[in-house]
């Protein structure tokens, strides 16, 4: 144990982990509300990145992954192509090598490209603790 009026030691964290200041954050600022076309210089993703194409790809397609009907093969390789660009985790990555091998099998398969392979389910049960973001079933 250490006393109370003890400073915490300062400790630097790990290199591949992501680290948000608050200034990264506007209270009642959304930055997926955001108009991709015309972004707010309020916006963190523009603060952290830079109005780039990047940044605007990876709003639109959160938009539309959030709150439309889902994200076709090509536009959810498109996102996470955008967010590997951004954040580079391995998660994101992941997703990007399996949506491309997914497209591939779709080609060669004959599969067409517009169906929904990604979705965002909101919850409305209350008893289910949070809402999750699923691969659409072919």
């Amino acid at each position: 144990m250490r006393p109370v009026d003890e400073p915490l030691q300062e400790t630097s964290p790990a290199p591949d982990k992501q680290v948000s200041s608050k200034e990264d954050f506007i209270p009642g600022f959304h930055p997926f509300k955001d108009d991709p076309d015309n972004l707010s210089p309020h916006n963190p993703l523009v603060r952290k990145f830079g109005n780039i194409p990047e940044v605007r790809t990876y709003i639109r397609l959160q938009q539309k992954f959030r709150s439309g009907p889902g994200l076709n093969i090509d536009e959810a390789i498109a996102l996470y192509t955008a967010e590997v660009f951004l954040y580079g985790t391995p998660e994101a990555k992941r997703s990007l090598k399996q949506f491309k091998k997914d497209k591939a099998r779709y080609q060669r398969q004959g599969i067409p490209m517009g169906s929904i392979v990604m979705r965002w389910n909101v919850k409305t049960d209350p008893s289910d603790e949070k809402a999750t973001a699923t691969e659409a079933k072919n």
